[in-house]
Formats: structure tokens, C-alpha cells, sequence
């Protein structure tokens, strides 16, 4: 069966929809496409006037080797894709429109089910990065895949604002999310309790903060998520919470309240809510802030984020005018109530410091407040937050402009600087980040491996449940893989067939992964094509592994590219592509394995491996 992969979610089969009848074999009109309008509400995309659309053309899909699989693009009279819909004929029939907006993907419908209605949403690009599910085909989301806290917050605030309890319930944890979570009976009642009371403090807080339809979410303020290590409550993973988080609401032209979340706590990759909203001990009730306070947050809510595509000059300005009014924020709060506000100056600093030339103000300015930070607190949260992104841009301002014969100074002053961090704050939320950034370091630096392998079997002992540690484990395997039999097994690109390099016992075999975002991907494909032609007919197996998390990009760039051999691919990207972490591959790389199954070269150069190649084939 032909098989089409969406994020997390795996496509089988695919037709139009209803209102795109007629297209059976996926090309259609731009008229069909652009009269396709978003099912979810306040979805960012480009709506063209019908003079503007008069001048689009579409322009049909193809793909080598799927029969099965058409669609149709609509471009602009600049060639900028504006719809696009992918059809894959078979036995369920499906479907996926993908919205954009100036060009960028912003927005995807999915029909897995094949019933005509899409019941899989992702929202991409400007609209965030969240993706749920409608169960029963009322057009609703009824469970989410990937949600962050802040879109979890913007969800909330929805519910309240229209009393939509179906919406506000498909936040809550469920017993799904708890036996997924590995805790204890004893914890798991506590949750459940929560949960059980959280729907009538909805109601409550649907009354209390009386939300009109003029009433705007602003923005989410949070402290450092609250984690507790698996073994302190005998569960199964790190229970990661947000205990206080609150909501900044513009109620009407500048007029705001804040409306605090209840607790928060992380499944995979959704923020889920234990409780309703409202107040909570501790957290910061409108009555309590100071005077001074309610309008600075006034003029940040105002503050827009900058387009896509427009001018770094106003990127830059837009962080400068942030951290201007934080700074004010900071200033003006104390104890909880100023903790979120710290992580959103040193965030707006430090992006700051990251858009302009090296040795700016914005810099300086990030390094003023990390040192005022450390002295008041140098163990807090607050202070190891801030210390670890002061250097983090420090290194990227390094980088800039670099000429080769500075690198190695600055890859060890980046050590220097990450080892230092650790010896502070080696358990603080960003250490797991700091080693496996020492790893990768190390791997790279002249008689570095050992110390690679040190670091990341590091992160591994003292952060196992974290994500980064499965990427650490990955790297350690890769380093030692050398005499070792090669493990690879994955659904190939587009047919969704299974592999496992085992098969290949008996070849040699080359293994190269890659990724269209890679400067270098047409060289390398190039030279995979190269070495196919000349070694394949003696014997030589190539498989590449595509790293792009999107599979309808992976396809298009294999064919743009004709990628030789076996393509494998799954969905993640580089973080979270099973065959990716595995060997904690972070981008374009390449193994050679002998006809025993076992690596010759962990690190093979495609330009120069052919004399190893002549040799494994004699």
C-alpha cells in the first residue's frame, strides 16, 4: 500500500474532498483550490483579490516511482505557492491542502480517514507549530499531538472567551496522558482529582473574567518549567510541569487583565492542563499588580511580532522595543511575580545580540543584566537561564565573519565556556542543552572523541528521561561504531515499504544521510549519483537517509536531485527522525560498511572514499 507520511501521523491513501470534486487524479483548478478556505478559525494565510488570482496558474505535481501520488501547486504571478493539495489514489483515499502565506508554508488540512472532511490540522511557519485531530468530524479539535504552552494558553483563552467547554476538556490531561507518563497510583489519583474539579473552575473563571469578543490574547507569562526526577516519586520519566503561568489579556483597547493558566504539565510533545484557570496561591491576580505595572504591559502587548521575510534592521528593532519595556517590567515587580518577566528580558537581549554585528550594545546590555542576575541570586533558575544564553550568543557573535584560522580558538573558548557553565549549574533546566553542545564540540576538536563520549555519556547518566539523551546515546554509538555491525532499518521514501540494511548482507554498502536544507546537497548528490554509476554495477549498495522532517519536501528534493539507491525516511528532522537519533547524526554524514554487515568508516568523505570502496569490493 502507497503510504505518504505527515508529521507524526502516517497518510494511507487519499481522494478530493467534497468540495474539490472532479479532481480525481489530483490536478485541479486554481479556482477549485483557492475557493478552499481553512476549517480552523484565525489561521494566517494569503487570500488573494480575485484580480490578484486571475493572474495564478496551477501547476500539476508529480512524483517518480508513485503512481499513486499527484497534486496540483498554485503560484502567484511571482512563482510563490499559495495552495497546494496532494492526492494519493488508493484504497482509503485521501488527501492533504496545504495553505501559505507570502510564500511560506503556513497551514495544513489532512483527510487520513477518507471520508471527504479533513480530520488531522497542522498549523506551520507564521500560524506556530501546533497539530490536533478532529475525532468526531464537527470541524472541533477533540486532541492534540503537539501543542506548546503558549499555544495551550491561546487555546484556553479561546475557550473562555467564547464558554466553549469541549474546547477547554480537550486540554486537560487524560488517562491516556497518565499511563503514558509511567507515574505512581498514588501520584496519578492526585492528577486525576485535579482534573476531576478543573471543568467547574472553568465555568467560574468564564463568569469571573466576563471575556468579550473584543478581548485579545497578548501573551503568556511563565517561570522555568518545575521538574521532578522520575526516581523522587517512583515513576517510569521526569515529571516536567509549569506551576505558574499567566495569561496577559487585552480586554479591550488598552485595558488588560491576566487570567492565570492552573497548572501545566508536559506530555510528549503537548502541554496539557491539570486544572482550570484562576487563581492560585501565589499566583499574580490583576488586583494585585503594582500601578506602575499595568501599563507597561499595555504598550508590550502592542508590540507585534515582525513579518516573515521582512528586513533584519526590523527583526532587530522589533526585540530592541521588547527588552526597552521589559527592562521597565523587571524593575517594577519583585519576588514571583518578577520571575517570568527576567526570562522574557534575557530572551529579548540575547535575540537582540544574536540579529546585530558582534561587539553591540545589545550584548553588552545582555551581559550587564546576566552579572546583576548571578549576584543576586547565583544559584537561581533565573541566573542560569540567563548565563547560558549570554555565552550561547557570545559564541554566535564569534562566528560571524570568522576566518579559518580563528576557528579552532573560538571552538575552544566554546568549550572553555560550556564546561564552565556545567561547573555552575550542572543541573540546571539548560545543562542537557550545555552537554550535548560540549559533546558535538568535542567530537570536532583534534583527539577530541574521548572527551565526546565522556560528555555524552554524561548527559545520559544524569538526565536519562530527557530528550536530548536518546540524541547522546546516538553519538556515542556512532563513535564507537567502527567494527561493529551497522543497525538501519526504516520505511523507504514514498512507497512506505519496510528495510533493513541486513538485507544488503554480502555488499558493501554505502550510507549517506542528508537533507535539502544542506548547503552542500547538491554536491552530494552529485557525488552519490557519481559513485553509483561507477561502482554500482560492481557490487556497491548506496542507501541515503533523508533528514528533512517534511516528507512531501523529501520527496520533491529527491527528485529534484535523483538521489541514487535506497531513500529512507521518517518523520522529526534531526531531533526526532528515529534514524537520525539513533546514531546521533545532526546532519549531512556518511558511513561506509563492508560486506560482514560492520562499519570500515564511521565518518566517510564522499569526494575521497573510492579507493575504500575498490577495496571492499575485491
Amino acid at each position: 500500500m502507497t503510504t505518504l507520511r505527515f508529521g507524526m501521523t502516517v497518510l494511507t491513501g487519499v481522494t478530493m474532498l467534497a468540495s474539490l470534486g472532479g479532481v480525481a487524479k489530483g490536478q485541479s483548478s486554481v479556482a477549485e483550490l483557492l475557493a478552499r478556505k481553512p476549517v480552523q478559525q484565525g489561521v494566517k494565510v494569503t487570500t488573494p483579490t480575485a484580480a490578484d488570482a486571475a493572474t495564478f496558474k496551477a501547476v500539476p505535481i508529480s512524483y517518480p516511482g508513485q503512481p499513486t501520488v499527484s497534486g496540483t501547486a498554485v503560484k502567484d504571478a511571482s512563482g510563490k505557492v499559495v495552495r497546494q493539495v496532494i492526492v494519493i489514489a488508493g484504497q482509503k483515499k485521501q488527501q492533504i491542502v496545504t495553505y501559505y502565506l507570502d510564500g511560506v508554508e503556513a497551514y495544513r488540512e489532512i483527510d487520513q480517514n477518507g471520508t471527504g472532511t479533513p480530520d488531522i490540522f497542522r498549523w506551520l511557519g507564521p500560524n506556530g507549530g501546533k497539530m490536533g485531530r478532529d475525532l468526531n468530524g464537527d470541524g472541533s479539535i477533540d486532541a492534540w499531538d503537539i501543542l506548546s504552552a503558549e499555544e495551550a494558553s491561546q487555546e484556553l483563552f479561546e475557550a473562555i472567551a467564547s464558554n466553549n467547554t469541549a474546547r477547554f476538556q480537550a486540554l486537560l490531561v487524560n488517562e491516556k496522558d497518565i499511563a503514558s507518563l509511567g507515574l505512581p497510583a498514588a501520584e496519578a489519583v492526585k492528577i486525576k482529582t485535579r482534573v476531576g474539579a478543573a471543568t467547574n473552575r472553568f465555568h467560574a473563571a468564564v463568569k469571573k473574567y466576563s471575556l468579550t469578543p473584543q478581548a485579545k490574547w497578548a501573551q503568556l507569562g511563565t517561570l522555568v518549567p518545575f521538574t521532578t526526577p522520575a526516581d523522587a516519586v517512583g515513576g517510569q520519566f521526569d515529571i516536567v510541569r509549569q506551576k505558574l503561568a499567566t495569561i496577559l489579556v487585552e480586554k479591550a483597547k488598552d485595558k488588560f487583565d491576566m487570567i492565570p493558566t492552573g497548572e501545566m504539565i508536559q506530555v510528549g510533545r503537548v502541554w496539557k492542563l491539570i486544572d482550570g484557570p484562576g487563581d492560585e496561591a501565589g499566583a499574580t491576580s490583576p488586583e494585585a499588580l503594582d500601578p506602575r505595572l499595568r501599563p507597561l504591559l499595555d504598550e508590550l502587548a502592542k508590540i507585534q511580532p515582525p513579518a516573515p521575510g521582512v528586513s533584519s534592521t526590523e527583526v532587530l528593532k522589533y526585540h530592541v522595543d521588547r527588552y526597552t519595556i521589559l527592562e521597565k517590567v523587571v524593575a517594577a515587580t519583585q519576588g514571583a511575580e518578577q520571575e517570568p518577566w527576567i526570562q522574557q528580558l534575557i530572551d529579548a537581549l540575547a535575540a537582540a545580540a544574536e540579529a546585530a554585528p558582534p561587539g553591540n550594545d545589545h550584548y553588552k546590555r545582555l551581559v550587564a543584566w546576566t552579572d546583576q542576575i548571578e549576584k543576586a541570586d547565583p544559584k537561581g533558575a533565573n541566573a542560569a537561564y540567563a548565563r547560558f544564553r549570554q555565552i550561547s550568543a557570545e559564541y554566535a557573535s564569534k562566528l560571524v565573519g570568522i576566518k579559518q584560522i580563528d576557528v579552532n580558538k573560538v571552538q575552544e573558548w566554546w568549550r572553555e565556556q560550556l564546561e564552565g557553565y556545567l561547573k555552575s549549574y550542572g543541573t540546571a533546566a539548560d545543562a542537557p542543552d550545555a552537554m550535548l553542545r560540549l559533546a558535538i564540540a568535542y567530537e570536532f576538536a583534534k583527539d577530541g572523541e574521548a572527551k565526546a563520549i565522556e560528555w555524552s555519556d554524561k548527559l545520559v547518566s544524569t538526565f536519562p528521561q530527557h530528550a536530548f539523551a536518546a540524541k547522546a546515546r546516538g553519538i556515542v554509538a556512532r563513535l564507537k561504531s567502527e567494527g561493529q555491525t551497522f543497525v538501519l532499518a526504516g520505511p523507504t521514501l514514498g512507497t512506505n515499504q519496510s528495510f533493513d540494511i541486513a538485507s544488503l548482507k554480502g555488499k558493501p554498502v554505502l550510507v549517506a544521510y542528508w537533507a535539502s536544507w544542506a548547503g552542500r546537497v547538491k554536491e552530494d548528490a552529485k557525488q552519490l549519483n557519481d559513485l553509483a554509476k561507477e561502482y554500482g554495477p560492481k557490487g556497491l549498495a548506496i542507501v541515503t537517509v533523508c533528514l528533512d522532517d517534511n516528507a512531501q519536501v523529501a520527496a520533491q528534493a529527491q527528485a529534484a536531485y535523483k538521489m541514487p539507491g535506497i531513500v529512507l525516511h521518517q518523520p522529526g528532522g534531526v531531533d526526532g527522525n528515529p534514524l537520525a537519533v539513533q546514531y546521533g547524526v545532526m546532519g549531512p554524514h556518511a558511513f561506509l560498511i563492508g560486506k560482514d554487515g560492520k562499519v570500515v568508516n564511521k565518518a566517510a568523505q564522499l569526494g575521497v572514499v573510492g579507493d575504500e570502496i575498490d577495496k571492499l569490493l575485491k
